[in-house]
């Protein structure tokens, strides 16, 4: 029995052939004809190191189906890479990955002229809008066609957040042109939204004031008339005398 490279398991040899893997839980597995352990849980060929509780192989056991033991699994994401745990940032630099979630996804089917011709429109784009795109290109007959529901000509599709997207629109290849792949791109949630001037309000205008005669108009002169006829009963009082 000899300990792997990678230190977390042990191989069982035979004639330069491994023909069984220990892991740490006692757990031990068959081997395909690559030396890999292929899930299989079988009895130890060999004693396992002391500190080592070989785990007892239940009758009738079996491969799980896809591979996978769901209770052995943890909750969240988790990266790993060549068997040791490491970042996502790690892991998609190793995979030479772009991490394009946030990106508007532009489908382009058709011959291989028409998506030429989209892929020049593109390309003479603001840099500020293809930094926001990723597009693809598809023959008619490819398989992804089928699958995601794309029709002929160019469809925009929202960032699939949380792997969810919804499509924005799609211009027939028989109705293309560089102007309705602009329209497309300005749509309500697409790329260029931001960047396309808004309409500005429309402002009814206000009627201009009408001039007013500021003259006051003259007060009622009462107190004369009051002055006057005291003047005259004075006189009429006098005269009877």
């Amino acid at each position: 029995m000899v300990a792997n490279a990678n230190g977390r398991e042990w191989g069982f040899w035979l004639n330069g052939q491994c023909i069984a893997a220990a892991f740490p839980d006692g757990r031990v597995e068959a081997t395909n004809e690559h030396g890999i352990a292929n899930g299989v849980v079988i009895a130890p060929p060999a004693p396992l190191p002391s500190d080592i509780a070989p785990r007892p192989v239940a009758s009738g056991e079996q491969f799980p189906q896809g591979g996978v033991i769901l209770d052995r699994l943890t909750a969240g994401t988790r990266y790993w890479r060549n068997g040791e745990p490491c970042t996502k940032d790690e892991a998609h630099t190793a995979l030479r990955l772009a991490d394009d979630s946030e990106r508007w996804n532009l489908a382009i089917v058709g011959e291989s002229g028409f998506a030429r011709k989209v892929a020049d429109d593109v390309a003479s784009l603001p840099a500020s809008v293809r930094a926001k795109l990723h597009v693809h290109s598809y023959a008619p007959n490819d398989w992804q066609v089928s699958q995601f529901k794309l029709g002929l000509g160019v469809t925009l599709r929202q960032p699939s957040l949380g792997r969810i997207g919804a499509d924005l629109g799609t211009v027939p290849i028989a109705d293309y042109t560089a102007t309705r792949l602009g329209e497309l791109l300005a749509t309500d949630g697409g790329p260029m939204r931001n960047s396309v001037p808004k309409p500005l309000p429309k402002i009814t205008p206000t009627p201009a004031p009408q001039p007013t005669d500021s003259t006051p108009n003259p007060a009622t002169n009462s107190g004369g008339f009051i002055l006057l006829a005291a003047f005259t009963s004075l006189i009429y009082l006098i005269l009877r005398r």
